[in-house]
């Protein structure tokens, strides 16, 4: 998918996906959802989703925020670290 937000583009077949979270429901359920986090190759972060009716879009990320989206969704701390880097015990 190919999006341009605020005269940046966001490319799925470029940017390189960091880590994919599907919703445990039936596609057809409302709070269904597939997300994808992509990083950029300029090293910006976006979130790629797809709800249960189809639709798709694309949600520009600051580093914050995909760190949160990655504890929240992902909660894996060697995936986290080997994005982001070692963090504070």
């Amino acid at each position: 998918m190919k999006k341009i937000i605020n005269g940046k583009m966001y490319n799925t077949e470029t940017a390189q996906n960091l880590a994919e979270f599907v919703a445990p429901l039936p596609p057809e359920h409302p709070d269904y959802c597939h997300e994808i986090l992509y990083k950029k190759t300029n090293g910006e972060f976006y979130l790629y989703r797809k709800n249960h009716t189809g639709l798709e879009n694309i949600l520009p990320y600051t580093v914050e925020k995909a760190k949160r989206w990655i504890e929240k969704q992902i909660d894996d701390a060697d995936l986290f670290i080997k994005i982001f880097g070692e963090v504070e015990e």
